[in-house]
C-alpha cells in the first residue's frame, strides 16, 4: 500500500506558513494598526494579499511531481490539501475582516455586529478539480501560485458584500468603492467607481487572474456628506430635513452627472462611425491596422462613475471633469516596427488632411521608462478622443507580462525592496524591445 503524503505534507506547509507569517512586516503592521483602532478594508486587502501570496509559495515550494505518487495530484490528496491550507487563509482574513468591520462599525456610530463570510468551498473545489483532472502535475502546478492569492483576496470582496446586505436591511445607505490598480485591463477599468447600494454592478465583487483591484466599504463617521461640495453636517436622527436635503443634492448631481455623460456619449455615437471609418482606411492606407475595436466606445455607466469620480477625487466640478475625458472614444493603431516612424508621420499628414486636429502627442520610445509607444488626443467635431501607437511587440508587452508585473508594484502591500526588483525587471523588459528607426521623428 502506497503511504499517504498528506498528513506529513500538510505538517511541512503549515511550519513553513507560520514562519513566513511570523517574519512578515506587512502581517505585523496589519495587526498592530489593528490595535490602534486605525485598520480599514485597504488594511485588510493588503493583509489578504500577503496571506494569499505566503501560502501560494509554500505550496510551490513544498508541491512538486517527484512528492506526487505518479506525478499526479491526485483528487483525494488535492482535496484534503486545499481544504485544509485554504480554510485557513479563510478563518485568518475573514477573523482580520471581522474585527476591522467591527472597529469602523463603532467608529461610525453603529451597533451592529460584524458579520463573516461563508466559505466559497465552490472555488475551492474549482481549484481541486483542475488540479486532479491533468496526468501532469507540472502542467498544472501554476494553479498553487496566482489563483491561491486571488482566492485570498476574495475573501475580503465576500466580507464587504456580506456587511453591506446587512447593513442595506437595518436601513444604512452602505457607498462601495471599487479601485483599479493603474495599467489595469478594461473590465477592471470599466468596474472603477464608486456605488450606492444596491445600484451597484453585479460583478463588483468579482476578480480575474493576476487581479488586484481593491473593494472597499465605509460605514462612514456618523455624519452625512455631500460628497460634491465636501461640506459636512451631523446627521441628527429628528432633523429629517437635513437627510432629506442631502438625497435630494446627491440625487441632482447624480442626475446632472449622466445628463453629462449622455451628452459625450451622444457627441461619440454622431461621429464614431465616420471616425471608426477613417481610422481603419487610414491605419490600413499607412501600413497599420486597428487593435482592440471592441473596446473603442467607453460604456454609459463607466462613463457616469468616472466623471463622478474624477470630480470627488480631483475637486473639481463635474462639468470640468465631463470636458477633461478624452478616452470616451479610444483606438490603437499597430504599426510594422521596421517602419512605424514613417507609417505614424504619414498617418498624421493624412489626420491633418482629412481635418483632425493632433492635441497632444507623447512618445515615450527614447525614456528610459517601462512604457513604450506613442499616445495621442486627436480631436474633431469638438470631440476629443485617443488613439495609442503601437509596434505588435510593444502592444503585446502592453498587455502581457508588463501589466502583471505594474499590477503587483502598484499594490500597497509591495515592499519597497520589491518594487525596486519590478521596476528593474519592467525596464529590462522594455529595453528589450526593437526600438523604431527615426523614432525621434515622432513629435
Amino acid at each position: 500500500m502506497d503511504k499517504d503524503i498528506v498528513p506529513e505534507l500538510l505538517e511541512q506547509i503549515k511550519k513553513k506558513f507560520e514562519t513566513l507569517c511570523h517574519s512578515s512586516d506587512i502581517l505585523e503592521n496589519a495587526f498592530k494598526h489593528l490595535k490602534s483602532k486605525k485598520a480599514t478594508y485597504e488594511t485588510v486587502n493588503e493583509l489578504a494579499i500577503e496571506v494569499g501570496d505566503i501560502l501560494s509559495k509554500v505550496l510551490g515550494g513544498s508541491i512538486s511531481a517527484e512528492k506526487l505518487p505518479d506525478g499526479k495530484m491526485y483528487y483525494n490528496i488535492a482535496k484534503r490539501l486545499l481544504d485544509d491550507t485554504l480554510g485557513r487563509n479563510f478563518d485568518i482574513v475573514s477573523g482580520y475582516a471581522r474585527d476591522v468591520q467591527q472597529v469602523l462599525n463603532k467608529k461610525a456610530g453603529i451597533g451592529l455586529k460584524a458579520q463573516i463570510p461563508a466559505l466559497n468551498q465552490d472555488k475551492i473545489d474549482g481549484l481541486v478539480n483542475r488540479l486532479s483532472n491533468s496526468d501532469d502535475f507540472e502542467s498544472v502546478s501554476w494553479l498553487l501560485g496566482d489563483p491561491i492569492v486571488t482566492f485570498t483576496q476574495g475573501i475580503v470582496d465576500d466580507a464587504i458584500r456580506e456587511n453591506v446586505e446587512f447593513h442595506a436591511k437595518a436601513g444604512l445607505s452602505p457607498k462601495i468603492i471599487r479601485t483599479h490598480t493603474g495599467n489595469c485591463c478594461d473590465w477592471c477599468r470599466n468596474l472603477a467607481g464608486i456605488y450606492d447600494y444596491p445600484k451597484v454592478p453585479k460583478d463588483v465583487y468579482r476578480r480575474h487572474g493576476n487581479c488586484r483591484c481593491t473593494v472597499d466599504y465605509k460605514p462612514g463617521d456618523g455624519k452625512k456628506q455631500n460628497v460634491w461640495s465636501k461640506g459636512w453636517r451631523k446627521k441628527d436622527k429628528s432633523d429629517r430635513s437635513v437627510v432629506q436635503i442631502s438625497n435630494e443634492v446627491y440625487n441632482k448631481n447624480t442626475k446632472s452627472s449622466q445628463k453629462i455623460a449622455n451628452s459625450i456619449l451622444n457627441k461619440v455615437l454622431n461621429i464614431e462611425k465616420s471616425i471608426t471609418k477613417d481610422m481603419r482606411i487610414l491605419s490600413n492606407r499607412n501600413g497599420g491596422y486597428l487593435a482592440g475595436l471592441d473596446f473603442r466606445i467607453k460604456s454609459f455607466d463607466s462613463l457616469v462613475r468616472k466623471i463622478e469620480t474624477d470630480s470627488l477625487l480631483n475637486d473639481i466640478s463635474l462639468s470640468e471633469a465631463g470636458k477633461s475625458i478624452n478616452d470616451a472614444l479610444r483606438y490603437t493603431t499597430i504599426f510594422d516596427k521596421d517602419t512605424f516612424s514613417s507609417d505614424y508621420l504619414s498617418m498624421k499628414d493624412n489626420l491633418i488632411a482629412k481635418g483632425y486636429k493632433i492635441v497632444k502627442v507623447k512618445n515615450t520610445w527614447l525614456d528610459d521608462v517601462p512604457y513604450k509607444g506613442v499616445n495621442t488626443v486627436l480631436s474633431k467635431g469638438n470631440l476629443n478622443f485617443e488613439m495609442q501607437y503601437h509596434t505588435e511587440e510593444s502592444f503585446e508587452l502592453k498587455n502581457g507580462r508588463l501589466h502583471t508585473l505594474y499590477e503587483e508594484r502598484r499594490l500597497p502591500s509591495t515592499s519597497r525592496k520589491r518594487k525596486l526588483e519590478l521596476d528593474e525587471q519592467m525596464l529590462d523588459l522594455s529595453r528589450g524591445l526593437e526600438i523604431p528607426i527615426d523614432i525621434e521623428r515622432v513629435r
